[in-house]
């Protein structure tokens, strides 16, 4: 194996240093903002974010975040980025155990961030966009609580966050109304069975396959890499595969019309990782 040279490292320890400065700044202008916009009594119809953050920020203790009002807010855009942090200060250096014991308190604080600026425009909110870490090796996580309310209004969800399966398959339920649903980020879990709650929410949805559907164009990672409009009225859903073919995604819309169950679906299975070995996601 090829040895870092010194300057290497020393290039990326700097631009660590210059992430973790943004990232100190962007806390603060993030909390500045908020009680700005809380102090101006403005209902605003749109929020974006795009900023380093530390995970230091706890919404609920800004002062003004009481009196924030974002019962009007129908665009909600987060992208919050994690400094990266270079190898040799996360492998090689004292500062490795502190950042291994860090990074689950961090991405839950991050999570938690996520779900409080929800909490204040989940009636209205029509879109929502959560963006990943670059940092890979500390991802945040959305959900991170279960699912309390309704998102009666929520039209369009990317999800480029890592997610908790589990607990995302009662948010989904629970957006009715929702017509996209795109998945660009992975698993909080890494264990890729773990996708079989999603795709059972898309399966159950109302708006494919309730009473009176509208459809819903869902994107979904993989070897098939499906992306497709799912619905059980065949005048609204996408062209449908046959089955038996080469890289054929007949399995995974099989799963998601309720055509095969899941533990006969083998090559569904098999592209989850599920090889019937006791795993708890298994059906019985």
């Amino acid at each position: 194996m090829t040895r870092r040279s010194r300057d290497e490292d020393d290039k990326e320890n700097a631009k660590y240093a210059n992430g973790y400065a943004c990232a100190i700044v962007g806390e603060r202008l993030f909390n500045t903002v908020i009680t700005c916009l809380s102090a101006s009594g403005v209902a605003i119809s749109s929020l974006s974010t795009d900023l380093f953050i530390l995970g230091h920020v706890e919404c609920t203790e800004i002062p003004a975040w009481r009196q924030l009002d974002l019962s009007k807010l129908k665009h909600l855009e987060l992208d919050l980025l994690y400094p990266y942090v270079p190898y040799g200060l996360r492998e090689r250096t004292s500062m490795a155990a502190f950042l291994h014991n860090a990074q689950s308190c961090i991405q839950k604080k991050l999570g938690n961030m996520v779900h409080n600026l929800i909490d204040k425009c989940y009636s209205m909110v029509e879109t929502l966009s959560l963006g990943d870490s670059i940092d890979r090796d500390l991802e945040i996580v959305w959900p991170t609580r279960a699912a309390t309310y309704e998102l009666p209004a929520l039209r369009e969800f990317d999800q480029a966050m890592e997610s908790h399966p589990r607990l995302l398959h009662d948010w989904l339920l629970r957006m009715k109304n929702l017509r996209s649903f795109m998945i660009w980020g992975g698993l909080a879990e890494k264990r890729p069975v773990s996708w079989r709650h999603v795709l059972d929410a898309i399966r159950d949805h109302p708006n494919v396959s309730g009473p009176d559907p509208k459809g819903l164009r869902f994107r979904f990672p993989g070897d098939t890499d499906y992306e497709g409009v799912v619905c059980k009225d065949s005048s609204i859903a996408s062209p449908r595969e046959v089955p038996n073919t080469e890289y054929s995604l007949y399995p995974l819309e099989a799963h998601l019309y309720g055509e095969i169950e899941y533990s006969h679906n083998v090559a569904l299975r098999k592209e989850l990782g599920d090889y019937g070995h006791g795993d708890e996601d298994s059906d019985e």
